[in-house]
């Protein structure tokens, strides 16, 4: 089904979920995709190398390696690979195999949403504030320097990309590279090829993509936030990181233990305070 069409519309939004991994996160891979991977309608990774047991990958490889210190470079190809074949989609989450997503709250999310606007919605963060990677001469509160107050996205966490501002960034990826190459922002220089939710936000807002601050990307996993059983079974509202409260979209750096621990409450434990949450989980359909 094509997104602009009448039956797409009355579906709701469509939304392309990819994960990049490793072959030496095999394991973490494959826990993904058998736990929030199987809701999401066909989630796909991107790994350096062939996973065996998983459903739908594409090997895309830096040739210069995969290590973090190149993992903007590694980035920009998965982007391209997308690009060229999975075109059409209203919104676009890119995780890592460290995250766990609730895909029944990103689509809330984007169906209130316009995916022709150009945005990106996510946890904001400023530089001025991210003390290790950029570190002004005078300090994090030094108003002069180049990177004060400009705000990003948060990587860890994922984000939605709308569609428009997918074809705008796609389109455009080879500047994104030059870009990075050729910058020379005091503070910056030591991020070079890393800090790849640094670069990819800067590009961003140079091609005039909004960044829009949502609830609910979380920057650590719920055993960080000490979240408890009750909370993740009773779908709770949450507030961690300085962020405002709303309902957990994503988790990140969370444990095989802790993937399979969050997705067997939130899907399978009564709430104490709402029993018939359980019942409506268990008649709802897997995507």
């Amino acid at each position: 089904v094509e997104s602009g069409s009448a039956a797409a519309k009355a579906k709701g939004p469509s939304i392309f979920y990819f994960a990049v991994t490793h072959g030496k996160n095999a394991a973490k891979a494959l826990v993904t995709q058998e736990t929030w991977g199987k809701r999401v309608g066909g989630l796909v990774f991107y790994s350096d190398v062939y996973i065996e047991g998983l459903k739908k990958q594409h090997v895309v490889t830096n040739p210069e390696g995969n290590e973090y210190k190149k993992v903007l470079y590694r980035v920009f190809l998965v982007w391209k690979h997308v690009r060229k074949n999975y075109g059409g989609y209203d919104w676009y989450v890119r995780l890592w195999d460290d995250n766990y997503a609730i895909a029944e709250n990103i689509f809330a999310l984007a169906a209130t949403k316009d995916p022709n606007d150009l945005v990106e919605l996510g946890s904001t963060h400023d530089y001025a504030g991210r003390w290790d990677v950029i570190t002004p001469p005078t300090g994090c509160n030094d108003t002069k320097h180049p990177m004060y107050k400009r705000i990003y996205i948060g990587g860890g966490a994922g984000s939605l990309l709308s569609r428009a501002a997918f074809l705008v960034w796609t389109d455009r990826l080879d500047e994104c590279k030059e870009y990075h190459d050729a910058d020379k922002t005091p503070g910056l220089s030591r991020c070079k090829g890393a800090c790849e939710d640094v670069w990819v936000s800067l590009c961003r807002l140079n091609f005039g993509i909004r960044m829009e601050l949502v609830p609910g990307f979380f920057r650590q996993s719920p055993s960080h936030y000490k979240i408890s059983d009750q909370a993740l079974a009773c779908h709770d509202q949450m507030a961690y990181d300085g962020l405002p409260t709303g309902l957990p979209k994503t988790f990140h750096y969370v444990s095989m233990d802790d993937m399979k621990r969050t997705d067997k409450l939130w899907w399978e434990a009564e709430c104490r305070a709402n029993p018939s949450l359980k019942k409506q989980r268990s008649n709802a359909t897997e995507a």
